[in-house]
């Protein structure tokens, strides 16, 4: 079975940006590209904004939990590379995370390669920013 990801026009327009670095830099590496690519092929063309309103997006604060450990918790807001703040938990959409993530919807589970190893968690909640904090 194909997996569909819902992102709208604009979270669609964002990251063909990035890949043909008309976004400001930091640009995806190779294998982010292609990683980005082959997210964007798997994108619905089409999705109305009840399909949208749980499903990851670019801006959108993302809680996450391991389906082992209730107390393995993962909190984070999806961003642009240029407003990336590590700090804030703002996560660039380069991030292995962010691209497992995106698209994705509440009660999802996704997984993502990271230093020791395969890690995955399932979506607990998506919450709809519409600007970055100032």
């Amino acid at each position: 079975m194909k997996t569909i990801l819902h992102l709208d026009e604009a979270d669609q327009l964002s990251l063909k940006a990035i890949l043909n670095h008309e976004a400001p830099a930091p640009w995806p590496t190779p294998d982010q590209a292609a990683t980005l690519r082959k997210l964007l092929s798997k994108t619905a063309k089409i999705s109305t904004a009840n399909e949208l309103c749980d499903a990851i997006g670019l801006n959108d604060r993302v809680s996450l939990v391991s389906p082992t450990d209730s107390s393995d918790t993962f909190d984070f807001q999806i961003v642009m590379p240029a407003e990336s703040d590590l700090d804030e938990d703002r996560i660039s959409i380069l991030f292995p995370v962010s691209l497992a993530a995106l698209g994705r919807r509440h009660g999802e589970i996704i997984m993502w390669e990271c230093p020791r190893g395969i890690r995955q968690m399932r979506v607990t909640s998506v919450e709809k920013l519409d600007q970055l904090p100032v």
